[in-house]
């Protein structure tokens, strides 16, 4: 009984050790860059998914700045 029990946990340890050689680490997955727009009335920088265009397509940071842009 011994002998199965050592010769499992081998076993267990050669698959332990072989699976973590065979994932690719997470540090080698580079994220997605994403350009960056200035916002028109202030001049923060801001993703351009977040950027709130005008009916020009000028990008602003929030939509108080779009709003007094557009009063201008």
């Amino acid at each position: 009984m011994l002998k199965w029990l050592l010769l499992f946990l081998v076993v267990f340890a050669i698959y332990k050790l072989l699976s973590v050689r065979v994932r690719p680490p997470e540090a080698a997955v580079k994220p997605k860059q994403e350009s960056v727009v200035a916002c028109v009335h202030c001049g923060v920088f801001v993703p351009q998914s977040e950027a709130m265009p005008d009916e020009m397509g000028r990008p602003f940071c929030c939509e108080d700045h779009r709003l007094k842009n557009s009063k201008d």
